[in-house]
């Protein structure tokens, strides 16, 4: 059985989550031998989608939708949906190692209109298919499931970064914290800037939340790759570069951040090591 890790954020659009979540995915699809399906528990076009995948991918032009989330969701509701056929539906990224499970094209589509019965239905099977299942969450836990999801997952990512009023507003929330405490955690502050003072060793011993802190530094290059739709070409271009490459500490900090997840898994990930040094 595969195991099921979400991507998630205490607020919406500054931690980064969804380039965490592809830049971590594909570093583990490029590096490892398990099988690795990535999706948006949103439903609808993410941002993920855009950054692997061409317009001419993301666009269905079928009128009646035969891969992606609408396809498996009347699968699933139609008592059709095994873990044999679920792979039949999404797109790969990398033969065998990664996938992503595109969302739903319906243009009345609104966020939460799949029940969390149904997400676990899919999910399960997804789980028998699949060695390890990357989901990007909502932020924040307004919306109806994302407590749900997060209290069903194996391994929750929690996406932070260098504003102290959003890490305190974190810290406060002693609900969230408490359920965190159950639950096999990896923090990670994303578009981290070393020059400030906020560095990850400061936080971590004012912030008593966490014992590991991984960071991704903010980079241009990748940032360019996001809007260009091509973040695989990217990691794959990056992945051996020396140490005196501009772009060496974020593949590193990339790759040490994927690591840890699977580890925090229960993955195998004797695979990974420092290279390009």
């Amino acid at each position: 059985m595969g195991k099921q890790v979400v991507f998630w954020g205490p607020v919406h659009g500054q931690m980064g989550t969804t380039s965490n979540c592809i830049s971590a995915a594909c570093m583990i699809g490029f590096e490892s031998p398990i099988r690795t399906l990535i999706g948006s528990t949103q439903g609808a076009f993410s941002t993920m989608e855009s950054v692997v995948l061409k317009p001419s991918e993301r666009l269905g032009r079928e009128p009646f939708q035969r891969s992606g989330l609408d396809a498996i969701e009347r699968l699933a509701l139609n008592q059709r949906l095994t873990a044999m056929n679920l792979s039949d539906y999404t797109i790969p990224l990398l033969y065998e190692r990664l996938d992503i499970l595109r969302g739903s094209q319906r243009k009345n589509f609104q966020e939460g209109s799949i029940d969390i019965e149904l997400w676990e239905k899919i999910l399960g099977h997804a789980k028998q298919a699949y060695d390890l299942v990357i989901l990007d969450e909502n932020s924040g836990i307004r919306q109806s499931g994302t407590m749900q999801m997060l209290q069903a997952s194996d391994v929750i990512v929690i996406n932070l970064n260098q504003n102290a009023a959003i890490l305190e507003q974190f810290r406060a929330n002693q609900e969230l914290i408490e359920l965190l405490q159950t639950k096999s955690c990896v923090f990670v502050l994303g578009q981290y800037e070393p020059g400030s003072k906020y560095t990850v060793r400061n936080i971590a011993r004012k912030y008593k939340f966490v014992e590991e802190l991984c960071t991704i530094p903010r980079c241009v290059d990748f940032m360019d790759a996001c809007n260009d739709h091509s973040v695989l070409e990217f990691v794959l271009r990056h992945r051996n570069v020396g140490s005196r490459h501009s772009n060496y500490t974020f593949i590193q900090e990339t790759r040490r951040f994927a690591n840890t997840i699977l580890k925090h898994a229960g993955v195998d990930s004797e695979f990974f090591c420092e290279k390009g040094a």
